[in-house]
Formats: C-alpha cells, structure tokens, sequence
C-alpha cells in the first residue's frame, strides 16, 4: 500500500512539475511512469487503469480550469461559468485655475484661485457565482474620506423582471448620470445633473426588450447618506424609472440614434430639499443654492436623445421638477445640456444596448510614437443652463459653455483638458439678501487610468 501511495505521489509530482509539457498536450510522460512501475511489478494492470484514469483527471494544471484576462480591470473566469470575479479601480487627478468676477467673489469669497485635488480613487471587486448571483463592492478613498459607491448584491435571469440588485446602486435616471465617470466627455457633467439622485439603498429591476433595441429599469429607494445609512421617522421614499430605445442602430453602434424617458417620484414627510450646484467645475463653490426648503414631496421628468454618426456625436438631456413646497405652493425647476464632440482619429462613441448608456473609448491605434500611433483624440463642446428661480426657490440662474479636448493614448488612460465660461444670474443662498450676478472662467485638466 504505501508503494502505491508513493507511486500516486509520485505521478502527481511529476504530472505537476511537467505542467508546462502538459499544457501543451504532451499527456505520454504520465504514462510512461506509470507504465515503468507497471513494469517493474510495482502495481499491477488493474491498479495501473486506476491510476491511469485518475493522473488523465486530475493532474492537469489548475490553469486549465480558469481564464485571466486583463482589459480595463483584471478579469477571472472559471471556464465552467460558474465563478466570474472582476478587480479594479480608476484614479483621477485633476487641476482648476478659477477666476470670478468681482462682483461673485464679493457675494461668495473663496471662489477665484488655483487648486488640485483627486476627484476620484476607487478600488472595486465584483463577481458572478452560480451563473445567476452577481455582486460588486466599490469603495472611494478620494479626498481624504472613505464612500461607498457601487455596493449591492444580485440575481440575473429572472425572465422579464431580468436583473435584480439590492444595495447602494445608482437610481434609474438620467443618461449623462448613469454613465460612469470615466466615460463622460467633460470633466463633470452638466448643470442640469443637479437634479439627479446618483446612488442611494433600494431594489431595482432591469432588463433589456427586443434583441437589446430597448432597456427598462425601475426601483424603489431609501435616500442615504455617503455610507449607504438612513435611520429616521420620517417615510421618505424614492420609485425612479427609465426607459430607452434605439430607432436606429448601424455597424456595431458606429450609427445610431438613442431616446429615453427618465422619471422620479420623491417622497418626503415634510423634510427639506435643497438645489445647490457648482458651475462644471469641482473645485468651485457653489454658486447656485436653494437653501434648505420643507417640502412633502416632489417629481422629476427627463427626455433624452442622442445621436452617433462616424466620428461625430451629440447628446441632449431635458430635466424639468416640480417640488410641493409646505409654504408656498408648487414650485419648478429645469436645465438640461447639449454636446457635441468629433473624434479626430476616426473612432465613434461607444454605446453599451444593454443599459443604454455610454462606454470607454478603444483608439484605432494605441500610443507607439516609433510606428506613427498616438491614440486617439477627441473635440467636444457642451452648453447647458439650470433654473431653480420660482417662489421660494431663490437658488438663481446659470449657463455654461464649455470646451474639451480628450485624449486617449489607451483603452485605460484618458488626459482631459477642459475650458468652462459660466455666467450666474442673481446668486444667493435661499432667500439671502445679498444676490448678485457675475461670470466664472475655468481651466481644468485631468489625468485618468482605469486599472
């Protein structure tokens, strides 16, 4: 017996020390050890089929059983299916020149100077299991503070009612916001995303129509904090839904047009709602400002179209509220945006049918300055304009243009330069006596990899 065992160890050993042979579908060298104790009396025929049979099971090498790949992140697959796990993150590291009219910096000091910050570090692991539970676990370390971004877990498959997540997940609504960060094409996105609630706790469903030509996504959700924690005796409760399609879709997205519907129902026990947004530019201050107002409720519309055509592209959002004020009335709000971009290299935009939404850019040709290749480049311009300036929303009025020039030497690195001229109407805080009017210009840049 203990000669057997021997000769198993002895196969393993050899089996495994030989994985590269084996790799490479060279099985006899197992064989013919096998065969040698064989031969030598060491085992006989019945014990050498078992030994044979169980050297062909398991002494292939365990990267026989998984898939590594590394795009964008660092990606593991059992080739089963059944275990995906995804590891990754993104930096962004950005510098502002802000320089303010008198008549602002008066109004709000502190706004005119240069700065830098990180405005994005986050690490995240996500995964499949079974073929239907998915997860994902994103934390942002940016600033010096510790957020919870993405952090939910999941069911796909679920037939029409498709993909379910629980957790702290962005609430259905908005293109521009549902699109990541890293695939905006300005630094920051518009004034109008004001309105947008990101992520907050809740249950949301989504699943695509069609063969992909339409998505649609609905949830219900607890209004959070940072941490993904609410405890309060108020029923606060937000119910979003969105909804896309694609009238046109041509040559894997090179031509297409893009449409959707996007609508969110807030309810409040008379807590406070507050509009305050900064002109495109992190760094700045927060020249548009509601103040604190009591509210029992509100609901938000927005439309969406989008167009891609070769290297050209332009998208379009509209995003109008309507807030219940407890003194006052009904009082509305809106903005919305308008890019265009061209790249100069030839590529399109990328555009993701399953969510409907925007993706990473891959250049034609990545960074090699010794065979001509520089990546890819892309110009872009957006206008945009918010108003939050009826009855008790004395917050004022902004509009923005805004000019970018992207490159992206690879598919994970993207250097951004931004130039930002805002003009801000009647600038406040709430019902602040002192309001005035004044204009912004900002020079941005920023420099991203995602890993």
């Amino acid at each position: 017996m203990r000669m057997e065992w021997a000769a198993i160890g002895l196969v393993a050993a050899v089996a495994m020390g030989a994985g590269q042979a084996l790799a490479e579908g060279d099985k006899r060298f197992g064989e013919e050890i096998l065969e040698i104790l064989r031969d030598e009396g060491t085992i006989d025929d019945e014990r050498y089929a078992e030994l044979k049979a169980k050297e062909a099971a398991e002494a292939l090498p365990a990267g026989d059983d998984w898939t590594i790949t590394y795009k964008r992140g660092l990606h593991i697959s059992r080739n089963d299916g059944m275990v995906k796990l995804d590891i990754g993150g993104r930096i962004q590291g950005d510098f502002a020149s802000i320089h303010t009219s008198k008549s602002l910096d008066r109004s709000i000091p502190g706004g005119d100077g240069e700065g830098v910050e990180f405005r994005r570090a986050r690490f995240y692991m996500s995964g499949e299991a079974n073929e239907r539970i998915i997860w994902k676990a994103q934390i942002d370390f940016a600033n010096g503070s510790v957020e919870l971004a993405d952090m939910y877990i999941g069911m796909k498959g679920l037939g029409f009612l498709g993909t379910a997540k629980v957790g702290h997940v962005k609430q259905p609504y908005s293109l521009e916001e549902l699109t990541s960060s890293k695939y905006i094409t300005f630094m920051e996105r518009s004034l109008a995303s004001v309105f947008d609630s990101a992520r907050n706790y809740g249950l949301s469903f989504s699943n695509t129509l069609f063969d992909e030509r339409a998505t649609w996504s609905a949830g219900v959700f607890s209004p959070t904090d940072g941490t993904g924690f609410n405890f309060s005796s108020t029923a606060d409760l937000d119910v979003s839904g969105r909804v896309t399609g694609l009238p046109l879709y041509q040559e894997e997205g090179r031509r297409l047009i893009h449409v959707g519907l996007s609508g969110s129902f807030r309810s409040r026990d008379n807590t406070s709602v507050r509009f305050r947004q900064r002109p495109e530019i992190h760094l700045a201050q927060h020249y548009v400002d509601t103040g604190s107002q009591v509210t029992d409720g509100s609901g938000l519309l927005g439309a969406e179209l989008a167009v891609v055509c070769g290297p050209f592209h332009i998208s379009s959002e509209w995003k109008h509220t309507w807030i219940d004020e407890m003194v006052g009335g009904t009082s509305r709000a809106f903005g919305g945006y308008i890019t265009t971009g061209i790249f100069l290299t030839g590529e399109h935009r990328p555009y993701k049918t399953s969510n409907g939404t925007w993706v990473g850019v891959d250049p034609l040709e990545p960074f090699d300055p010794s065979q001509g290749h520089w990546g890819s480049f892309e110009i872009a311009t957006r206008y945009s304009y918010l108003e939050v300036e009826e009855k008790n929303l004395n917050g004022g009025r902004g509009q923005n243009i805004g000019v970018a020039l992207n490159w992206y030497p690879y598919d994970s690195v993207r250097i951004s330069v931004n130039y930002i001229y805002a003009d801000v109407k009647k600038t406040g805080t709430g019902n602040s006596l002192f309001r005035t009017s004044g204009d912004i210009h900002g020079f941005l840049s920023r420099a991203q990899i995602e890993f």
